[in-house]
């Protein structure tokens, strides 16, 4: 699935020249739980995601964020990816949902991150009322809740 927003009334044209972002980010689910993210210093809650970075692919990416979140690579199926456009920049975004059956470790900790499971209608809740100080906070915590509402 595509999904593609576009900003300030921008069409098609307007988005040529701009600058391009492109991440992979990971929905996990386990025992119909979503895993999500807590930036602590600036209230922000997400997947697991690490940006495509040049001379890389969407599988390189891929494959490196679920080593760097010691996720079993199994059960993974592309659920969609949202485009956004906003005037000079484009972030480009590509969900993967993974189903883990039972219960299992798997995260390396981050400074400065909690994760914990939530269950469905409160992972959106949180995706949805975005009130901290990341820059971008409120297009981040909107675009997993797109992702997370298109994906269960």
């Amino acid at each position: 699935m595509l999904i593609e927003i576009f900003a300030d009334n921008l069409d098609k044209f307007d988005t040529l020249a701009s600058e391009k972002a492109e991440s992979c980010r990971l929905i996990i689910v386990m025992e119909n739980r979503i895993f999500l993210w807590h930036e602590t210093s600036q209230g922000l809650y997400g997947f697991p995601a690490r940006e495509i970075r040049s001379g890389e692919d969407e599988s390189v990416c891929l494959d490196k964020l679920l080593a760097d979140s010691l996720c079993p690579a199994t059960g993974i199926s592309k659920a969609l990816t949202l485009v956004e456009h906003f005037p000079g920049r484009t972030f480009i975004s590509h969900y993967y949902r993974i189903d883990l059956g039972a219960k299992a470790g798997f995260f390396t900790p981050v400074s400065g991150f909690e994760g914990s499971w939530y269950d469905p209608a409160e992972a959106l809740n949180l995706l949805s009322d975005y009130a901290g100080n990341h820059p971008y906070g409120p297009e981040i915590a909107e675009r997993d809740f797109i992702a997370l509402f298109n994906s269960i």
